[in-house]
C-alpha cells in the first residue's frame, strides 16, 4: 500500500529559504512573531519552547502558525498548475 503523505508543514524540516517565501505570501511581520515562528518551523522547538524564548502571545503563536500551515497547503495546491511537463 502506498504511503500517504501528510499535508502541510512538519516542524524541524522547513527550510529557511522555503519559511522565508512562506512568509511573504502572509501579513506576517513582527519580529517576535517571525522569531518564534522559525524557531517552531525551521529549527524544531516547540511551541512551548519558541514562545519561552521569545515571549511571544501562545495564541497568536498557534493562530499563526496555523495560516502558515494553512498557506503552505494552498500554496501546494496551486503550484501542480505550474510545474512544467505536467
Amino acid at each position: 500500500m502506498p504511503q500517504i503523505k501528510e499535508p502541510g508543514l512538519t516542524p524541524g524540516m522547513v527550510t529557511p529559504q522555503h519559511f522565508d517565501v512562506l512568509l511573504s505570501f502572509t501579513g506576517i511581520r513582527g519580529e517576535v512573531l517571525v522569531a518564534a515562528l522559525r524557531g517552531y518551523f525551521v529549527d524544531g522547538l516547540s511551541q512551548r519552547d519558541a514562545i519561552q524564548q521569545t515571549g511571544v502571545n501562545q495564541s497568536l503563536l498557534s493562530r499563526k502558525a496555523a495560516a502558515l500551515q494553512a498557506m503552505s497547503d494552498r500554496l501546494e495546491v496551486a503550484a501542480k498548475y505550474y510545474r512544467k511537463g505536467k
